[in-house]
């Protein structure tokens, strides 16, 4: 689950962006992105082992990834940084807690 999800922040966050595009994700794509990634996949043995803090930043930085594709419909130059400084900040959040509470 964590490799697809990390696949798919990639996809949404490169080539789904594009000007011109749709400002929708595949349905594939928007399943990898959803909450099945700290739930855990029917075909595992259990959830992911993350402490919180990775959980609560995971949940985050693929939030933020399926919304980047809608920037293409908005104001592409205001919001694709927003977004992007704030998936950087949940990411080094999710870091910083990855030693704290397992």
């Amino acid at each position: 689950m964590l490799d697809r999800a990390a696949d798919a922040v990639e996809q949404a966050c490169g080539r789904e962006i594009l000007p011109g595009g749709d400002g929708q994700l595949d349905e594939e794509l928007a399943y990898d992105l959803g909450a099945g990634v700290v739930t855990g996949s029917v075909l595992a043995a259990g959830l992911p082992q993350l402490s919180t803090g990775e959980r609560i930043a995971l949940v985050a930085v693929c939030a933020l990834a399926a919304a980047m594709p809608g920037t293409v419909l908005n104001d592409l130059a205001r919001e694709l940084p927003a977004l992007v400084a704030t998936m950087d900040a949940a990411t080094g959040a999710g870091r910083v807690s990855r030693s704290g509470d397992r």
